[in-house]
């Protein structure tokens, strides 16, 4: 097995020449994101709320519609990160590519942000670690297109087991 020296070492050499794309992709992501936010804030009424109740399910219907309009941007930016780690070329279109299989990836989202509301909700702590068990699920889901999202969430938990710490540093 690599140790992580040799894992960063070999993922900042594939970056080599690839800063500018790299970072341009999350540009474009926040930017996308932050746009969003500001056209749906106005449509959900957000300038003129005038109790709390009406905050809190005006931030909950804003939330979710960026929410479901960016989780195939989100999932699209990682892989892009992820191939120039690999040492691939992707282009810029590559960022968009899981749109078309959009209700894939946002059901696989769903299920995530449920899952680790409710571990979250039990402690703190298992949120955390959950967390980490469901990290590898998108790139499982890049590597075996046929899989459901439980068949990845399940192998990210399997590939994450005894790895956890490791993982963090």
């Amino acid at each position: 097995m690599i140790d992580n020296q040799t894992m960063k070492h070999n993922a900042l050499e594939n970056l080599s020449g690839n800063w500018g794309k790299s970072v341009l992709a999350v540009f474009l992501f926040a930017v996308i994101s932050t746009a969003l936010t500001l056209l749906t804030n106005p449509l959900l009424g957000l300038d003129e709320i005038t109790t709390l109740k009406e905050d809190i399910i005006a931030n909950i219907q804003g939330t979710l519609i960026n929410y479901v309009l960016l989780m195939p941007l989100y999932v699209g930016t990682t892989w892009m990160l992820q191939s120039l780690v690999q040492g691939e070329r992707p282009s810029f279109g590559f960022i968009f590519s899981p749109f078309r299989r959009f209700w894939r990836y946002m059901l696989t989202g769903l299920i995530l942000v449920v899952l680790l509301t409710f571990w979250t909700l039990l402690l703190v702590i298992p949120g955390i670690i959950k967390f980490y068990s469901y990290s590898q699920t998108l790139y499982i889901l890049r590597e075996h297109p046929d899989y459901s999202p439980l068949d990845a969430i399940r192998e990210s938990k399997e590939k994450i087991q005894g790895f956890k710490w490791r993982y963090l540093y």
